[in-house]
C-alpha cells in the first residue's frame, strides 16, 4: 500500500507536469467575425476571412478559435474589449486600412464599390453621375437607423437620386441572407445594385443570368469608394501585431489565391492608405483633421451642410462667432443642445471622433483647409499640408 507521503508526491508530481503542459500549450489565434455574413465569414467556416484565418493561425502554429459577433455598430466592444475573458478576441481579419478602433497591419488587398446588372439591359453605367440613374431602380445597403449609411448612399443622396432607391438590410438572418441584393438584380426587383465588391463578386457568380460588374469611380470631393483592407488587432497586443503581418507577408500567394476563387475584385494597389500618408510634415494633425472630415460627412452635412458650408437647418460652426472650445464642442455633442434641437450623439460616436470631427471644423473656421476632400486639396491636387503651427493651442 501507498504511504500518505508518496501518495502526496506523486499528486504533486501530476499538478507540475499538468501546469508544464499548460504553460507549453500556444495561446490560441482568436478571431472575431460574423456568424452569418457570407462571403466574409460564417460558422459553417464557408467565407474567405475564415479561410485566411486558417492559413495565418497554421502560419503561427497556434489553434484558431472564433468569436461571433454581428459586424455592426459595438462590434469591437462586445469582441475585443468584451466583458468575460473568453469572450474576447485580438484579430479581425477584414479592416480597413487606418481603422482607428484597432491597430491596423499593412494593407493585403483593396477593393472597391461595383455596379452591378443584367447584362441584357444594354447598360453602360461608369459613373454616379450617369443620368441613368434617375430614372432606373437602385438597390444600395443600409446599415440601420444610426445614420451611418454606406458611401453610395450618401453619393447617391447628394446627387438628389432618393426616390427610386431601395435599401437592403444588413442585419442577415436565414429571412435575410447577405445575396438578396444580388437576387434582386437577377430576378428584375431592381436594375442596378451598388455593392461593396467582395459581396458582389462572389454573388454575381452564383447568378443563372450573365451580369456585368463595373468598378464605381469617386469623383473629386466625393466619399472614398474602393478602401484597402487589413487585419486588426486589438491595441496594446504588439507582439501579435508584428507577427500577424509578417505571416501576411509570407501568405500573399495563398491569400491571393483565396481572394481570386470568391470572386473579390481587388484593385491590387499597394498604396499606403489615405488615413496616414508619410509624406506630411504633420501626420497626427493631417490624419485628425480626414478624420474628421469623414465623420463629419457621415453624421454632420444633413444639417451643418458639406464641407462644413452652414444650412439653414443648423448653426454655422465656420462662423467665428460660433466658435467653440473643445470643451464646449464635446459637451453639446455628446449630450445636445441646450434649446433640444440637436439630439445628444454620445451613443454613436466616441469622444476620440469628436475631437476628430471638432479639429476639421476649425480647420475650416480657420479657413486653413479649402471645401473638399483634405486629400485633395493640397498641392498639385494631392493631400491637404497643416499650415507650420497650427493649431495653436
Amino acid at each position: 500500500m501507498l504511504s500518505r507521503s508518496t501518495i502526496l508526491l506523486l499528486g504533486a508530481a501530476c499538478v507540475f507536469c499538468a501546469s508544464l503542459a499548460l504553460a507549453a500549450a500556444p495561446k490560441p489565434f482568436r478571431v472575431c467575425a460574423d456568424p452569418e455574413n457570407m462571403p466574409f465569414s460564417n460558422q459553417k467556416m464557408e467565407g474567405f476571412e475564415n479561410r485566411i484565418a486558417e492559413v495565418i493561425a497554421k502560419d503561427l502554429g497556434a489553434p484558431l478559435r472564433f468569436i461571433w459577433w454581428g459586424q455592426r455598430r459595438g462590434f469591437i466592444r462586445n469582441t475585443m474589449n468584451a466583458t468575460l475573458e473568453e469572450g474576447r478576441c485580438e484579430v479581425m481579419i477584414g479592416a480597413p486600412a487606418g481603422y482607428d478602433l484597432v491597430r491596423t497591419t499593412k494593407p493585403y488587398y483593396r477593393s472597391t464599390y461595383v455596379f452591378v446588372y443584367r447584362k441584357d439591359k444594354g447598360f453602360q453605367i461608369k459613373t454616379l453621375d450617369d443620368p441613368i440613374l434617375k430614372t432606373v431602380r437602385i438597390g444600395v445597403h443600409v446599415l440601420g437607423e444610426d445614420y451611418s449609411n454606406t458611401p453610395p448612399a450618401h453619393e447617391l443622396s447628394k446627387r438628389g437620386i432618393v426616390s427610386n432607391v431601395k435599401g437592403f438590410d444588413t442585419f442577415y438572418s436565414e429571412k435575410n441572407p447577405p445575396g438578396t441584393i444580388i437576387d434582386a438584380v437577377a430576378g428584375g426587383k431592381i436594375d442596378v445594385a451598388i455593392v461593396w465588391g467582395p459581396a458582389a463578386g462572389y454573388f454575381v457568380r452564383r447568378q443563372q443570368v450573365p451580369m456585368a460588374m463595373v468598378p464605381v469611380p469617386s469623383r473629386k470631393g466625393d466619399l472614398p469608394l474602393a478602401f484597402d483592407i487589413s487585419m486588426g488587432v486589438k491595441r496594446g497586443e504588439d507582439a501579435l501585431h508584428d507577427q500577424v503581418e509578417k505571416a501576411l507577408e509570407r501568405n500573399r500567394e495563398q491569400i491571393d489565391r483565396i481572394l481570386n476563387d470568391y470572386g473579390v475584385p481587388n484593385l491590387q494597389t499597394r498604396v499606403q492608405s489615405q488615413a496616414a500618408p508619410a509624406e506630411q510634415k504633420s501626420p497626427d494633425v493631417y490624419q485628425t483633421v480626414y478624420n474628421g472630415w469623414k465623420w463629419w460627412h457621415v453624421y454632420c452635412f444633413r444639417c451643418h451642410g458639406t464641407n462644413a458650408i452652414a444650412t439653414t437647418l443648423a448653426p454655422d460652426l465656420i462662423d467665428p462667432n460660433e466658435k467653440l472650445t473643445l470643451k464646449e464642442f464635446l459637451q453639446v455633442v455628446q449630450n445636445g443642445s441646450a434649446n433640444g434641437k440637436m439630439q445628444a450623439w454620445s451613443k454613436l460616436i466616441d469622444e476620440q471622433q469628436i475631437t476628430q470631427l471638432y479639429t476639421y471644423v476649425r480647420a475650416r473656421a480657420d479657413k486653413v483647409l479649402p471645401p473638399g476632400r483634405p486629400d485633395e486639396v493640397g498641392p498639385n491636387g494631392g493631400p491637404w499640408v497643416p499650415p507650420a503651427g497650427w493649431p495653436k493651442r
